[in-house]
């Protein structure tokens, strides 16, 4: 059979992080499925380092999956032996600088693949998968080149959002620039692209269309609702806080794309000009860049009493919190999916969020819209379904009974088509490398040729600074629309008579 490379790089990163992401919770629950629903030897969890390519060993493999499983999707308390374990094994692989020296044997290779991952590949029949769920590693654009052209594998992203691109004022300095190259790479390697939501595939689209790429097919896969939240849900009961007072909740980092200074600055306005409010119960650790909103919540004596703000909280306490709540508030600007509001529903909890795109796909359309930027709404609705004959929070409940809740098992059923190749792909044509032949993707002309285009950038990437990397992507696609846009004269006046000239 032929192999599947998963890339674990980003599990062995976050192995001692004590709850799942969404994207850790995508990364992991893969490579559970590859291991549970494959032969045995038939899946290769790798890694990335000093910018190669390993492979884990068959126990490693089985210890990571087995032991972030369990913590993060069966909820099972780590013990100090898991603890040490995981940690063992983060210094074996990413914690061990490891590089691959070129020889007269595997030159071609630029020291890009371990040799014993190569025999292991080798050793299987048919055409060898990589997939990676995580966006960690697409920038190592060697390692992809290398995949294809010389193991000639079939090239599996799951791609999550395209936030960083959409909305660089709400990431850090330089993550626009970082994730525009993630999405380059994607859409050059990729066989298929796997992406969360509808909204997420027409934003990759778009993108591929905007910088001039062809774009490869996309397969929507929606991220499903844990069994163990749903089997919480039904067990546990409301919080008792809603006994005392009605309460809302909101759910995430607290980061300016999540928008929580929205709700901090309606909840000061009802208790300034009525003298009380329900209470806000915020549950999410606190991000980056958005120290007016810490201020807020360190500083603001006149809400202090009404907000109750949560770093962490076990699933068993989240969820009653949850479903005690008048409403779980969504006010993000932006989102790839939205899976608090899903997990909301699902516990029988109303939802108040965004008037975005992706909010009306994740909620089927089962919530209350509102614009992100419009407080007099927000209030206006806070202060309506806090009361407990609400007639809007009712109809957005009663909406609720034909909410079709999302599942893993649906979403492995279309995955493993995709693996099969019962979905489109792009056509795969025989060409000569390394002595035999080997299948890899057809594309345009100036997509044949793209190992050699994509040595010229590696190089070009390392010699100018970061923030220049647009601009050369800009004027590859148009060098003379690049010189007759700049800025400086000479430049100018060149791309002009030379716009005469074509």
């Amino acid at each position: 059979m032929a192999s599947i490379l998963y890339d674990c790089t980003r599990l062995l990163s976050r192995h001692n992080a004590p709850t799942a992401t969404g994207i850790d919770r995508v990364d992991i629950r893969y490579l559970n499925h590859l291991m549970e629903t494959l032969p045995k030897g038939e899946v290769l969890g790798v890694y990335q380092s000093e910018g190669g390519l390993f492979a884990l060993t068959s126990q490693q493999q089985k210890m990571l999956r087995d032991l972030v499983f369990a913590r993060w999707i069966d909820l099972k308390p780590s013990d100090c032996a898991d603890e040490k374990q995981l940690t063992h094994l983060y210094k074996e692989t990413l914690g061990t600088k490891k590089k691959i020296s070129a020889s007269p044997s595997n030159s071609a290779l630029e020291g890009r693949i371990d040799p014993e991952l190569i025999n292991k590949v080798n050793a299987g029949e048919g055409t060898a998968t990589y997939l990676n769920c995580s966006h960690h590693g697409l920038l190592e654009q060697d390692i992809f080149i290398n995949l294809r052209n010389v193991l000639g594998c079939r090239i599996l992203f799951y791609i999550h959002d395209l936030i960083p691109i959409d909305f660089s004022e709400y990431v850090r300095e330089g993550d626009s620039e970082t994730h525009t190259r993630r999405m380059h790479h994607a859409a050059v390697f990729a066989d298929v692209i796997l992406v969360n939501s509808e909204f997420t595939r027409k934003r990759f689209l778009t993108f591929c269309k905007d910088e001039s790429l062809e774009a490869p097919p996309c397969e929507v896969l929606v991220i499903g609702v844990e069994p163990t939240f749903i089997s919480l849900a039904k067990k546990q009961s409301a919080s008792e806080m809603a006994v005392e007072q009605p309460y809302f909740i909101t759910i995430g980092t607290i980061e300016p794309r999540k928008n929580h200074l929205l709700l901090l600055n309606v909840w000061r306005d009802l208790i300034e000009k009525t003298g009380s409010a329900p209470k806000l119960v915020i549950v999410g650790k606190r991000g980056w860049s958005n120290q007016n909103t810490f201020d807020f919540l360190d500083r603001c004596e006149v809400a202090r009493s009404y907000i109750h703000e949560y770093s962490d909280l076990p699933d068993t306490e989240l969820i009653a919190l949850l479903k005690g709540a008048q409403a779980l508030l969504f006010p993000s600007f932006s989102e790839g999916w939205g899976m608090p509001l899903v997990e909301a529903i699902a516990a029988g909890t109303p939802v108040i969020s965004s008037d975005i795109e992706v909010f009306h796909e994740a909620s089927q359309e089962r919530a209350l819209f509102i614009d992100p930027v419009d407080g007099a709404r927000w209030r206006e609705a806070i202060l309506e379904f806090a009361q407990p004959d609400s007639k809007k929070r009712r109809l957005v409940v009663d909406s609720m009974a034909g909410f079709v809740l999302p599942t893993w098992e649906q979403h492995f059923q279309l995955f493993d088509a995709v693996l099969k190749g019962e979905h489109t792909v792009r056509p795969r044509r025989a060409v000569c490398g390394m002595g035999s032949r080997l299948e890899l993707p057809a594309y345009k002309v100036e997509r044949e040729q793209a190992s050699e285009g994509l040595w010229i950038d590696r190089m070009i990437y390392r010699l100018i600074p970061a923030r220049n990397h647009r601009k050369y992507e800009k004027f590859k696609r148009s060098p003379v629309r690049f010189l007759a846009d700049s800025r400086k004269p000479s430049l100018r006046t060149l791309g002009e008579f030379l716009s005469r000239g074509a």
